[in-house]
């Protein structure tokens, strides 16, 4: 069996590979890896499943996979709050009859970005209502694209993005409204982020404004918003949120008839280069009172995402 591994040398996790154990199956190989963290290492995930070590840092965990090659990812945290994360190819010699031919792990997980990104468009359903104006529902292609910063080794995390309704594909008659919308927001990690779960607390501002004579105008207030995901193995990742943001209207907010609430569900494919792509599935409501004038918006978007 050899385990080919790369990236730039950061905290080394010491393998055992005379110790490792294979078991063969029609179906199914299974391969137990044998370790040992460095003392400034605090916790390792290997496939997305937290590995607890021993009083003397030794670990070992039990993989299974098809066929002949196996890509395992690998993540660790130090004491000081670094992460690292490396991915390394695990490939069995069949015709052997010594469960380990050969190993070279290669160098240590690799850092973390300090930026990532993304950008998406979607299909979106929309429905308005105002006052004095015939309620209609059109159809649309929305732009998005977002980037966020880790800052430094802490859970926080600050990042910025949008969206645009680019073209109104059906309208009646006259009526349509285009949309342009940001957000600024600070995040924080409640979870530790290298498990199956993470979840992730985000304040920040929100500005939405039409770009057509109908629709809201220059509507801007606080949002806060939770977010959750779930990583199935390294690969698969599914992530939920629900965001809630007072508008202010004149110099006061009202919580109950001007505000946005949102939520969304999103399914992600992680490559091994760190891209991915995803889709989405959006349902945002936006009320708003000004004076005499009432006015709603509901749209749901389901998208497509390529995340940098």
């Amino acid at each position: 069996m050899d385990a080919l591994g790369g990236g730039p040398k950061s905290t080394a996790v010491t393998w055992f590979p005379n110790e490792f154990i294979l078991v063969r199956s029609t179906t199914k190989n299974k391969v137990t890896l044998k370790g040992r963290l460095p003392d400034q290492t605090k916790k390792i995930w290997i496939e997305g499943v937290e590995v607890k070590p021993n009083p003397d840092h030794r670990f070992e965990t039990q993989i299974g996979f098809i066929g002949e090659r196996k890509t395992v990812q690998v993540r660790t945290v130090d004491a000081s709050g670094a992460q690292g994360e490396g991915r390394y190819e695990i490939k069995l010699s069949l015709d052997s009859q010594e469960p380990v031919e050969s190993v070279n792990l290669g160098q240590a997980p690799e850092r973390k970005p300090d930026w990532t990104g993304g950008f998406g468009i979607g299909y979106s359903a929309i429905s308005y209502s105002q006052t004095y104006v015939e309620s209609f529902h059109e159809k649309a292609l929305t732009l998005k694209g977002h980037v966020e910063r880790n800052l430094g080794a802490s859970r926080f995390t600050f990042g910025l993005g949008g969206f645009y309704n680019v073209w109104v594909l059906s309208h009646p008659g006259e009526l349509k409204i285009r949309v342009l919308g940001g957000n600024l927001r600070l995040g924080y990690r409640l979870l530790e982020p290298q498990g199956r779960f993470q979840t992730r607390l985000n304040f920040g501002t929100y500005f939405n404004t039409a770009v057509t004579d109908l629709g809201f105008k220059n509507m801007i207030g606080p949002q806060i918003f939770p977010e959750v995901s779930y990583r199935f193995q390294h690969s698969k990742m599914v992530t939920a949120y629900f965001k809630f943001s007072p508008i202010l209207v004149g110099s006061s907010f009202n919580l109950k008839s001007d505000r946005e609430v949102a939520l969304g569900i999103g399914y992600r494919y992680l490559f091994l280069n760190g891209k991915s792509i995803g889709i989405t599935l959006d349902y945002s409501q936006l009320d708003a009172v000004a004076g005499s004038i009432e006015a709603h918006t509901q749209t749901t978007t389901l998208g497509l995402g390529y995340g940098l």
